[in-house]
């Protein structure tokens, strides 16, 4: 039986260190004089000098100081299984697995982790009916609440309930680590109702508990009942304000999220890159300058200034309140700006009306090595559209099939808004038909490129094709089939689309559109 030394304590305690800062190279010197100093190292500091190579990527050394320990305790075989678990290497954790001379909960647990993170959910499931059928003594939280984060992140409703029978059955129904992921699948799965009822059943709710149930209310639109909960909770961290905050933007509620942003200030409550991106969303929607400045002033005092998210936030709420130079300074002075902040910019451009200035964004984008998304492709494209640029437009087009792009809706819908906006209204009805998806805005787009030439009867057709798709038309689709009649001379059939506007879809007319 070993003793642990003083000597061994200090190397784990640096070992430790060498983990938090991410230094793998200060983690082998370490290793090279352990192997100076110490002629016959315990296992205790084997399993923490696997344990640091595992935690710092370097499988293969893992696996060396574990082939070659003289003595193998549970601690080292569970140590090297983490490893395997942790970095994804499921046949070889699998291989330990089988070898192990004995396993305990940890051991199963590491390997249902493994399976859920980057397995199949069959290989999960099959890890933890053999982990019941070894004995229900290895069951603990740990693993009912993996198994139920599988169940909510693939939203399989069933499996969840099974587990929850389990929670039930074997008597974990009052602990709080459970309960939290229980709450979250039901909610991710779409029974908010049912999460509701585990929420209320809970002897115990704790602040992380409460986040996630009101999580799960804004989800669905239940502003009240989210309101409630949050306000009759005894203690509220940060989560809890930012949880409010994002939800009531989600949900229309700007006024309201800043009306938070502000209690939650004067509760002096920390804030972090999530509350003032959120925030900065609602002042953008209303175009609430002042306020969006006070926010970017209290940014100026936090440690978030240099963040990539904030600044990006800061440079799209600059933008949607159509003060141009702000977002440019914004933008300049970030240290690092990543696809987020490009397409911030270049949308704001092309939302101001500067068009050809999105275009060059993107171009400087390019040459500074940033690979666009679907929706920073689609957003230059539309630029194009309003430039009446079909020669660029085409260009991206390439790019779009090139990079697989084209595939996007929002990348489709684009273009065939450009070819129908530049008078190619052939490529635009190809394109069209192309899309394996449509959505309102693909057949607003295609109906609006026909309407502009005059094109009466397609038009009409395309519209009752997409009411025909259940697809709700909205005042853009209905400009584009008015104008059809109008240049058609359909003044009956355009009056029944006029009144059909307000009386079946809510839509009120500008007084121009009667004109």
């Amino acid at each position: 039986m070993y003793k642990m030394s003083s000597s061994s304590n200090q190397y784990s305690s640096l070992l430790k260190f060498c983990c938090e800062t991410r230094n793998q190279s200060q983690a082998k010197k370490l290793h090279c004089h352990i192997i100076k100093t110490l002629a016959n190292p315990e296992p205790f500091l084997y399993n923490n000098l696997m344990n640091a190579y595992g935690k710092l990527g370097n499988i293969a050394y893992a696996r060396h100081l574990f082939d070659g320990m003289p003595q193998r305790n549970s601690f080292s075989w569970n140590t090297i299984l983490s490893a395997y678990s942790k970095s994804g290497h499921l046949p070889k954790m699998k291989e330990i697995f089988s070898l192990m001379p004995n396993r305990d909960g940890v051991s199963w647990n590491t390997i249902l982790s493994g399976y859920a993170s980057y397995g199949s959910v069959s290989d999960a499931v099959k890890a933890y009916n053999s982990m019941m059928r070894d004995g229900v003594f290895n069951l603990n939280r740990i693993t009912f609440s993996t198994m139920l984060i599988l169940a909510s992140s693939r939203e399989l409703v069933d499996l969840g309930r099974q587990i929850h029978g389990h929670i039930m059955k074997f008597g974990f129904g009052g602990y709080v680590f459970v309960g939290s992921p229980l709450v979250d699948m039901y909610a991710k799965t779409g029974l908010v109702y049912e999460a509701k009822k585990v929420f209320d059943e809970m002897p115990d709710r704790n602040v992380v508990m409460h986040n996630t149930m009101i999580t799960g209310l804004l989800k669905f639109g239940m502003m009240e009942d989210s309101k409630r909960l949050f306000h009759g909770m005894k203690e509220r961290d940060n989560i809890s304000w930012t949880t409010m905050i994002t939800g009531l933007v989600q949900n229309g509620l700007e006024e309201e999220a800043i009306d938070f942003f502000r209690q939650m200030r004067l509760d002096g409550i920390g804030m972090d890159q999530y509350t003032f991106g959120s925030v900065l969303t609602a002042c953008g929607g209303l175009t609430a300058l002042r306020e969006g400045k006070q926010v970017h002033a209290f940014i100026i005092r936090s440690d978030c200034t240099d963040n990539v998210f904030v600044g990006s936030a800061l440079v799209d709420m600059y933008c949607k309140c159509k003060i141009l130079r702000y977002a440019e300074a914004v933008f300049k002075r970030m240290k690092y700006k990543n696809v987020v902040s490009w397409t911030a910019i270049l949308v704001g451009y092309g939302q101001n009306g500067f068009s050809e200035e999105a275009v060059k964004v993107f171009c400087d984008m390019q040459r500074n090595g940033i690979e666009p998304d679907d929706f920073t492709l689609g957003s230059v494209i539309s630029s194009c559209a309003n430039l009446a640029s079909l020669e660029e437009g085409a260009q991206f087009h390439c790019r779009a099939l090139v990079s697989g792009l084209i595939s996007s809706i929002t990348v489709s819908n684009a273009l065939v808004t450009l070819y129908g906006k530049c008078g190619s209204i052939e490529d635009s009805d190809r394109l069209f038909n192309e899309m394996n998806f449509r959505d309102e805005v693909s057949w607003t787009a295609l109906i609006s490129g026909y309407a502009q030439f005059g094109k009466a009867r397609e038009t009409i057709e395309l519209f009752e094709r997409m009411l025909a798709h259940g697809l709700k038309p909205d005042a853009v689709t209905f400009i584009g089939v008015l104008l059809a009649c109008s240049r058609a001379g359909l003044v009956a059939r355009g009056q029944q689309f006029f009144d059909s506007m307000l009386e079946e879809y809510g839509i009120i007319p500008v007084d121009n559109w009667s004109t």
